[in-house]
């Protein structure tokens, strides 16, 4: 008879305080019953760290209350939260950074986040929005079992490779993102010839976590109360409107006009957030002149497939952008080599 004996590395702990079922045999486990956000107390933070280290990934299910405030103040919890550090923000938000793959974008290596990084971050914080109805996986390995399993020849072999952590072979080399100076300059020359547009440079001169809330109170606060505001956003930034930080003060100082794109819905996630935007719908566009803020005004602008990840990934290309940008934008982006190859590969 032979007995075949298996090791089981991701077993869950048995002293731990949390409801942790493990989701694999060498990586992952699901913890159960544990609310997050900035409020989850010391025990439990503690508890979720220890999961952490010893299964390597662990998940969350049902944290629709999450918004993008609340995922950084759980990440507050763990530590010192990080900002990615050539990759802007998104919108609204002091860490997060936005990976939508509607466009094509995803990582498609195998990888660890930074680690370029003098100090990288401990770990890495996803919040899944929108998951797709098959395909999209994220997928996790664990390097240690795979080091530890490995044929002796090989990893000795291992043992005497030296491997070098740097950002050089990535986008900061092959497509150089723009400083927010360069922004401003690039916008300057977008605008120069629409009298309508004015430049406002007051994000860029803070020194602080910069929100879209705070920017329009302070617009509110210039202009009077009477006077009618609008802030133009995406289809695409309405669905995730609400997790932006104090999103319901925003209609308070503004009305919210929203320009169409192709392939997104009309419909928010959740029904609470559904009947927010019905709340506060309109399809009179002179509400918008004859009330000061706290009207959703869905504009039927001309369909237009276009983004900024779509444009880099076609200057990175090599391909025309004659269509999609003004060209002293364009002249600019290519005369300072911006969000193309670097010209050694």
């Amino acid at each position: 008879m032979t007995i075949q004996t298996h090791d089981f590395p991701n077993a869950a702990d048995t002293d731990s305080v949390l409801d942790v079922h493990p989701v694999a045999g060498r990586i992952g486990a699901e913890i159960r019953g544990v609310r997050l956000g900035g409020d989850v107390d010391n025990a439990t933070v503690e508890a979720i760290r220890a999961a952490l280290y010893r299964h390597k990934v662990i998940f969350f299910r049902n944290q629709t209350h999450l918004d993008d405030a609340g995922q950084e103040a759980f990440a507050e919890r763990l530590g010192d939260p990080l900002a990615h550090p050539t990759v802007p923000v998104a919108a609204g938000s002091r860490f997060l950074l936005e990976l939508d793959s509607k466009e094509g974008e995803a990582a498609s290596a195998w990888h660890t986040d930074i680690t370029f990084l003098p100090a990288y971050p401990a770990a890495s914080i996803l919040r899944a929005i929108t998951i797709p109805p098959a395909g999209g996986d994220t997928l996790w390995a664990n390097a240690v079992t795979a080091y530890e399993t490995l044929p002796e020849p090989l990893k000795a072999l291992v043992e005497t490779l030296r491997a070098v952590h740097t950002n050089a072979f990535d986008y900061a080399q092959q497509r150089p993102e723009a400083t927010s100076e360069q922004r401003k300059e690039m916008l300057a020359l977008a605008i120069a010839d629409k009298p309508l547009f004015r430049l406002d440079e007051r994000e860029l001169r803070r020194d602080t976590p910069s929100w879209t809330s705070q920017t329009l109170q302070e617009w509110r606060a210039e202009q009077g109360p009477d006077q009618p505001l609008a802030f133009i956003i995406g289809q695409d930034s309405l669905l995730n409107f609400p997790t932006w930080h104090q999103y319901e003060t925003i209609l308070e100082n503004s009305h919210l006009l929203v320009c169409r794109r192709p392939g997104y819905p009309l419909t928010m996630r959740e029904e609470q957030y559904q009947q927010w935007l019905e709340d506060h719908l309109t399809d009179n566009v002179e509400d918008l002149h004859n009330q000061p803020a706290g009207k959703i005004y869905l504009a039927e602008t001309p369909w237009f497939d276009i983004s900024a990840t779509l444009i880099r990934e076609r200057l990175q290309q090599g391909l025309a952008c004659d269509d999609l940008l003004p060209t002293p934008v364009l002249a600019y982006i290519r005369a300072h080599g911006l969000y193309q190859k670097s010209a050694d590969e």
